[in-house]
């Protein structure tokens, strides 16, 4: 499988995530956003605008922070947990194409009924929508990058999970790095560091991020950086 991602501005200034598949068709996109109480989660929508899912960081009862992720409904559908700093993050594969990072498993014991949107905040949402509609619509349709747009070239082969875990990665402040690790098997690791004050504190963050996730994805192969920045140097 290869794709790209790139971060886009709608017409309103708003900032979001459009995803591509290898031939250019836009296959969907995702945007930050704030709930009424102040409460920041990531929305993933289908190219049809059809909300696909969210997700939200959180913190456990003892102070252990991990990511809830929920489909379209208020159940949540998987959850990635770990005592980390909060600038880095992880994910991987233990059956090859199945993930942690949007894995279908029971949510922990605090959960949550997702962010509440009263009827103000839905308006303005749906003329976001509206808007990105039109900014589509008034796009370039060729399958080549827009001009002037930051665009990243994956290696073709990637877990569909590992690149939404790059578009989490990508919007992260420099310094950054992400590592993979991905076996004959189909098995695979991750890691990311982002916001160091050097190049090479989170390029070795990240790949210790990934190491440490090996043992617990049984995955037979060692960790390689996968990009610097938004730099894909990923080799198999």
């Amino acid at each position: 499988m290869t794709g790209w991602s790139e971060e886009k501005t709608d017409i309103f200034g708003n900032k979001y995530t459009q995803h591509y598949d290898e031939h250019g068709n836009k296959t969907g996109w995702s945007e930050e956003r704030t709930g009424i109480f102040g409460d920041k989660y990531t929305q993933h929508h289908d190219q049809s605008s059809d909300k696909t899912g969210w997700s939200e960081e959180r913190t456990g009862i003892f102070g252990d922070k991990y990511t809830q992720h929920y489909d379209r409904g208020p159940s949540g559908t998987g959850v990635s947990q770990e005592h980390e700093p909060e600038n880095s993050r992880y994910a991987g594969s233990s059956q090859g194409s199945s993930s942690a990072y949007f894995s279908s498993s029971n949510s922990p014991a605090s959960s949550s009924s997702g962010p509440s949107i009263s009827g103000a905040v839905g308006f303005l949402i749906v003329l976001g929508i509206v808007a990105v509609f039109i900014y589509n619509a008034l796009s370039p349709t060729s399958s080549s990058p827009p001009m002037g747009q930051r665009t990243v070239k994956h290696i073709s082969g990637m877990p569909a999970a590992f690149l939404r875990l790059f578009s989490e990665y990508a919007m992260k402040s420099n310094k950054k790095a992400i590592a993979l690790a991905i076996d004959s098997e189909g098995k695979w690791a991750a890691g990311y560091s982002a916001g160091h004050s050097s190049q090479s504190e989170a390029t070795e963050r990240a790949l210790s991020e990934c190491r440490q996730r090996l043992p617990r994805f049984n995955v037979q192969t060692s960790c390689k950086l996968y990009a610097i920045g938004t730099n894909v140097i990923f080799t198999w």
